[in-house]
C-alpha cells in the first residue's frame, strides 16, 4: 500500500473515528462538515491540511496520523510516560513492554517461516509497537536516573 492511501486511511479514521461526531468535530476545526468528509474520502485527491488534523488530533486525541507520518521520515513517536507512582506501575510497565517485543518476535518468526503481504505488515506494526514501549521505558528509566541523581547532598 503506498503511502498516500495510508495517509488517507489514518485520516479517515481521524475525522470518521471514535469520540465526538464528525459535525462536532467541523465546528471545532471550523471546517464544513462537507469538506472534511472530502478531506477522509479515499477516492478524492485532495491533501489533508496540517492546520485542521493537529487540531483534530489533539481534539479526538487520535494520533494515528502523526504515528505514521513520524516512522515514514524515519522517526519513531512516543507518548512520553508518566512517572510510575509504585512498584506496582513499573512492572505494568515492564510487562507491557515484554509482552510488545515477544509480539514482534513472534510475528518475525511467523514471517520469516512463510513471507506474505499480510504477515509483512504484521511484523511491522508489532516492531513499531516494540520501538514505542522501549522509547518509553527508555525515557522513564532517564527520568529515574535523574531524580536519584538529584538527591540533595547533607552538609
Amino acid at each position: 500500500m503506498d503511502i498516500n492511501t495510508r495517509i488517507k486511511i489514518e485520516t479517515q479514521k481521524l475525522i470518521h473515528g471514535k469520540g465526538i461526531t464528525i459535525f462536532e468535530l467541523a465546528e471545532k476545526v471550523n471546517k464544513s462538515y462537507s469538506y472534511l468528509c472530502r478531506i477522509s474520502s479515499l477516492s478524492e485527491e485532495l491533501p489533508t491540511p496540517i492546520e485542521v488534523a493537529l487540531p483534530a488530533m489533539k481534539i479526538k486525541k487520535n494520533y494515528g496520523l502523526l504515528k505514521l507520518m513520524a516512522w515514514e521520515c524515519g522517526f519513531a513517536l512516543v507518548k512520553l510516560p508518566k512517572p510510575a507512582k509504585s512498584k506496582k506501575d513499573e512492572t505494568k510497565m515492564t510487562q507491557e513492554y515484554q509482552k510488545a517485543c515477544n509480539a514482534a518476535v513472534g510475528s518475525l518468526i511467523e514471517f520469516l517461516e512463510e513471507p506474505t503481504d499480510e504477515k509483512h505488515q504484521k511484523v511491522e506494526e508489532a516492531i513499531i509497537q516494540a520501538t514505542r514501549k522501549g522509547l518509553a521505558v527508555k525515557k522513564y528509566c532517564d527520568k529515574k536516573a535523574n531524580k536519584q541523581l538529584e538527591i540533595p547532598f547533607l552538609q
